[in-house]
């Protein structure tokens, strides 16, 4: 079996705003069309992994390129498998920087620091959401109109002491918050998915 060449090494930028000067509509827009590019980019070099999954009603796409990720996340969500032929209610675009050579350009600057660093970001807009913890990752960043989502982080072993319980919450949150119509507790989404993380096998 033939090896394919290594990763080369692409980002994708958008020019950040001033430091403490919230992100606006349309430089939020800017970050979500740069990330979603990226997450295209991803696919094109590893190969798309399409896994449905039925979360409290709400059905989830996630989109995984090559693998890495997939077997990092997916035995906490194997229980969310699904069959259904529904359309996605969201569609989450999942990739790392370490497999497909393809990684993030830092967020906007302004909104709510998450983790205290220079490019870590928290922001509710009125269309785009995003949650980047620190420069390595993870970020979460949605479009609530359409329902896209990318999640990004620089190795997968990151997860494991960034967020090892529940990666996706925000995202899962997120999309049930947008197919309900209602505000969700996140404390209950976690319950939720912290099930299906402890109940994986290890």
């Amino acid at each position: 079996m033939s090896q394919s060449p290594g990763p080369v090494h692409r980002t994708t930028t958008v020019a950040p705003l001033g430091a403490g000067v919230p992100p606006c509509e349309e430089s939020l827009a800017a970050y979500f069309a740069a990330a979603h590019g990226a997450a295209l980019e991803a696919q094109a070099v590893a190969g798309a992994v399409v896994v449905p999954l039925e979360i409290a009603g709400a059905r989830i796409d996630l989109v995984f390129a090559g693998t890495r990720l997939l077997i990092e996340l997916m035995p906490a969500l194997r229980r969310f498998d699904t069959r259904s032929r529904a359309s996605a209610d969201t569609t989450v675009h999942a990739w790392d920087r370490h497999t497909t050579g393809v990684t993030l350009s830092p967020p906007p600057r302004g909104g709510a620091a998450a983790g205290g660093g220079e490019r870590s970001l928290h922001v509710d807009g009125a269309r785009f959401r995003a949650a980047i913890l620190a420069a390595e990752g993870p970020a979460s960043v949605m479009d609530l109109q359409s329902g896209e989502a990318v999640f990004w982080v620089d190795r997968a072993e990151r997860l494991r002491r960034a967020t090892p319980d529940s990666p996706l919450l925000t995202l899962v949150h997120w999309g049930l918050e947008r197919s309900s119509g209602q505000t969700m507790d996140a404390s209950a989404v976690r319950t939720l998915l912290e099930g299906g993380a402890r109940n994986a096998p290890r």
